[in-house]
């Protein structure tokens, strides 16, 4: 595992990385030596790679404040936040009352305490199958035809079928 960004440390030997040319140099090499592969449950590579990139670019800002425009200074600071009370506060009306109180869900104690187990804390089982929502910008209708032959073919497709008996679902 490569820890380092060995081609852009060398790009940047005895340069100045404050120079916009050899900023966006090291920007462009930096993105072709990133290569982030897919590992469940991180985040994406092209989201991982984007981040590398920007934590780069907020380290350069942040060398470079004054010599930076004024609109890019504040992106070189680091975050300051203040100290959470982990209060929160809830508008009821009184005249609905007790029906708009506020309940806290079942899970949160142990969501909160990290106790509670997520689909990601299990390694995965063989044959397993994933699923992903299909969208459609068409409010109510009715599927007349589908046609999955395209995408059985490619090998990383698993066909479902549904059916309703009686008022209940079936998966086969």
């Amino acid at each position: 595992i490569q820890l380092h960004a060995i081609d852009t440390e060398k790009f940047l030997i005895g340069k100045s990385v404050l120079d916009e040319q050899v900023l966006q140099g090291a920007l462009s090499t930096l993105d072709a030596e990133l290569l982030p592969d897919y590992i469940s449950p991180d985040a994406v590579p092209e989201y991982r790679k984007g981040l590398a990139k920007a934590l780069f670019y907020k380290f350069i800002l942040s060398l470079a404040k004054a010599k930076v425009k004024k609109s890019l200074i504040s992106g070189g600071d680091l975050l300051i936040r203040p100290l959470s009370s982990a209060k929160q506060t809830y508008d009821t009306d009184k005249s609905v009352w007790p029906l708009n109180q506020p309940v806290p869900k079942l899970e949160a104690l142990a969501q909160c305490s990290g106790e509670a187990a997520y689909i990601n804390d299990h390694p995965a089982i063989p044959g397993e199958l994933f699923g992903a929502f299909v969208v459609t910008t068409i409010g109510q209708g009715n599927i007349s035809n589908m046609d999955s032959k395209e995408a059985l073919g490619l090998g990383m497709v698993a066909q479902l079928t549904f059916q309703v008996q009686r008022g209940v679902k079936h998966i086969d």
